[in-house]
């Protein structure tokens, strides 16, 4: 497909090997949830020496978000870029994954024709293409009617508050998008950059957070004076009877994802659940049999979805196990089906077309069956789409989890900055 004189000039000024510095660059700064600042401050320093005159827009003095803007010179359409730099696991996350310190999850490397990294995938490999894609753009010389933000947040994977595990440590994602957004960083399109199997999506699924508790009130237990046997369910340990609770939530679960699977118009939503954690006794004590555990799980929601439903309906499927389950809320977050994004999609076909010669593909189930920032723009009525590398051309070395091909992610920093040309030059009518 041919393209304009003017995206001819914007395509010539995204230099391949600097993309892949870029990305080296900021994967190799260790930033899991909770731990952004480093990686923040040198997005800060690049979109300042560029000129993109950034502003820090955050709650937190070491975990903030970041707007950097190409003026427009006209009344074209505003288009926000957005992506995020948290990653998922610190090295102290040992309960979560065996291999948590592998090199794989806190830095970056080149092999061959691709760049190996957990950042790579989620989701600093993208977030460096939109700043290529902006920088490309303000060295071309080409006008913009419209506005460009860039923007770079945290705490999208975020960590929910529960117990005694709660804020300045840990916070959730009203620090992130949400707080850049509800505090004036707006436009009329915005583009969340993530992995999306070069396809895109508005529909994005909410998340809800669970907690279900066995408490054995007045009862008490010391290892010496055990009887055996009993019944898991009469156990006078509440870690035993909470294997009876753990059972019940996986069937729960699988009969969840199959009632509220929800198909719209090109995406396919089947909300998934499972368990996060547990949480009793003492590894410490002298032998005290624990009175006390707790279960704690995540939901995806289907856009729509009342949070009601999941607590009655968790409710009823722990009652038939015949221990006195509490279940409880700690968090919630809703789903959108994004309104009015034809303008945005109509850009993005086009621009993916040219750049890598096929259609958009088919949105796998997994990508609307999660949580993105399109639903802080959603939810604020700013009309999002998520549109990314992951699963295109080129494979992977044999053995590597997690990463793209260069020349994919050279095609989406140049797929980005023709959105932008397209969006920003469309009219306001």
């Amino acid at each position: 497909m041919t393209v304009s004189k003017d995206a001819e000039k914007v395509l010539s000024k995204i230099n391949r090997d600097e993309l892949v510095q870029l990305a080296l660059d900021v994967c190799n700064i260790d930033s899991p949830t909770g731990y952004e600042k480093d990686v923040l401050e040198f997005i800060y320093a690049w979109l300042d020496k560029e000129g993109f005159s950034p502003k820090k827009v955050g709650m937190l003095e070491h975990r903030y978000n970041i707007v950097g803007t190409l003026k427009g010179k006209g009344k074209g359409h505003s288009l926000l870029f957005n992506a995020h730099t948290d990653t998922t696991l610190s090295k102290d996350d040992t309960w979560i994954q065996a291999n948590v310190g592998d090199p794989i999850w806190h830095s970056a490397w080149r092999d061959g024709d691709s760049l190996i990294g957990y950042g790579i995938v989620n989701d600093k490999g993208p977030l460096t293409a939109t700043l290529i894609a902006a920088k490309a753009l303000k060295q071309s010389g080409v006008e913009l009617k419209g506005d460009l933000l860039v923007t770079a947040v945290c705490s999208e994977i975020s960590r929910d508050p529960v117990d005694d595990q709660q804020p300045p440590k840990y916070y959730s994602r009203e620090i992130g998008a949400e707080y850049l957004v509800a505090h004036g960083t707006v436009a009329d399109y915005a583009l969340v950059a993530e992995s999306s199997a070069h396809a895109y999506s508005g529909v994005l699924s909410g998340m809800a957070a669970m907690k279900m508790t066995v408490t054995l009130e007045g009862m008490y237990a010391y290892i010496p004076y055990l009887k055996r046997p009993t019944t898991m369910t009469e156990s006078p340990n509440a870690i035993v009877r909470m294997a009876k609770v753990i059972e019940a939530f996986e069937d729960w679960a699988y009969a969840y994802q199959q009632k509220y699977r929800q198909d719209f118009d090109g995406a396919t939503v089947i909300p998934k659940a499972s368990i996060v954690g547990i949480r009793g006794g003492d590894p410490t004590t002298c032998g005290s049999v624990t009175g006390v555990c707790s279960l704690y799980a995540k939901a995806f929601t289907p856009p729509g979805f009342n949070p009601m439903n999941l607590l009655r309906e968790l409710q009823e499927a722990c009652d038939k196990t015949g221990i006195s389950v509490k279940v409880e809320l700690y968090g919630f977050r809703p789903g959108y089906a994004g309104k009015n994004t034809e303008t945005l999609t109509d850009a993005i076909g086009k621009a993916h077309q040219s750049v890598f010669n096929e259609k958009i593909r088919p949105v796998p189930p997994e990508i609307p069956s999660m949580w993105r920032d399109c639903n802080v723009f959603n939810g604020f009525g700013i009309p999002s789409v998520t549109y990314g590398p992951g699963g295109g051309a080129g494979t992977l070395p044999k053995g590597a989890a997690f990463g793209m091909a260069i020349d994919e992610l050279y095609g989406f920093a140049k797929a980005y900055a023709l959105i932008a040309l397209d969006i920003c030059n469309r009219p306001r009518t």
